[in-house]
C-alpha cells in the first residue's frame, strides 16, 4: 500500500521531470539550471538535491525510463528478421506516441544529442547487421555507416511526423518507409536521372 510520504515523493519527482521537460521544450537541455527546475516544479533547490543530485542524473533517468518501455535489447539472440523487423518497428512507433510528451521534448533537443544516440544505439543492435551490410554493398561506394544512419535518420524523421500529426496505422508507416526507399520517391521529386551515363571507372 502507497503511503501518503510515498505519493508526495511521487508528486514532487512527477513535477520535477515536467517541469524539466518543459525547459528542455523551450530553451534545450544545455541552456536549463537546477534553479530552473525548482522555480518551474514550485520547490526549492534542496528538495530538487533530496531527490536527484545532479542535472545530469535526473535527465538519464528520465531517458532511462524512456528506453525501458521499448522492446527489450536483444541481448545475444539473433537480430530480428523479416516480419519482426516489421513488428518491432511498428512497436517502436506506438511506444514514441504512447509517450509523446517525453519522446518530443527528448528528441527535439538540439543541444543534447544523448538520447538521439541511446535510440540509435538499440536500432542498430536489434535490427541491423552491419556483416550482412558489408557483404551487399562490396564493389559499391557504400559503406554500413552511411546506410545505417540513412535509415535511422530517415525512420525518426516519420517517426516526428506520424507521432505529431498523422492518424494512420503504424503498418503504413512502415509502407511509407519501404516506398521511400525505391526510385519512385525520385518520381514524386521531379527528379529524373535517365539521361544519366554513368563514367566507366
Amino acid at each position: 500500500m502507497v503511503n501518503k510520504t510515498d505519493l508526495r515523493v511521487i508528486k514532487t519527482k512527477n513535477a520535477i521531470k515536467n517541469a524539466f521537460l518543459d525547459l528542455i521544450e523551450e530553451k534545450g537541455y544545455a541552456n536549463v539550471s537546477v534553479t530552473d527546475i525548482a522555480k518551474r516544479a514550485e520547490i526549492n533547490r534542496k528538495t530538487f538535491y533530496i531527490h536527484y543530485e545532479t542535472k545530469e542524473i535526473l535527465y538519464n533517468t528520465i531517458v532511462e525510463e524512456f528506453m525501458e518501455v521499448l522492446s527489450p535489447t536483444l541481448d545475444d539472440i539473433p537480430r530480428l528478421k523479416g516480419k519482426m523487423q516489421r513488428r518491432y518497428i511498428e512497436h517502436l512507433l506506438d511506444k514514441f506516441r504512447e509517450y509523446k510528451r517525453d519522446f518530443n521534448a527528448l528528441i527535439n533537443d538540439n543541444t543534447n544529442s544523448d538520447f538521439v544516440n541511446r535510440l540509435k544505439e538499440k536500432f542498430y543492435f536489434d535490427i541491423i547487421s552491419k556483416t550482412h551490410i558489408k557483404e551487399k554493398t562490396t564493389g559499391t561506394s557504400f559503406t554500413p555507416e552511411l546506410l545505417m544512419e540513412a535509415y535511422f535518420y530517415l525512420f525518426m524523421v516519420f517517426a516526428r511526423w506520424w507521432v505529431n500529426s498523422s492518424d494512420i496505422t503504424p503498418s503504413e508507416v512502415v509502407d511509407m518507409i519501404v516506398e521511400f526507399f525505391s526510385k519512385r520517391t525520385l518520381e514524386f521529386l521531379g527528379i529524373d536521372f535517365t539521361g544519366y551515363v554513368k563514367k566507366p571507372t
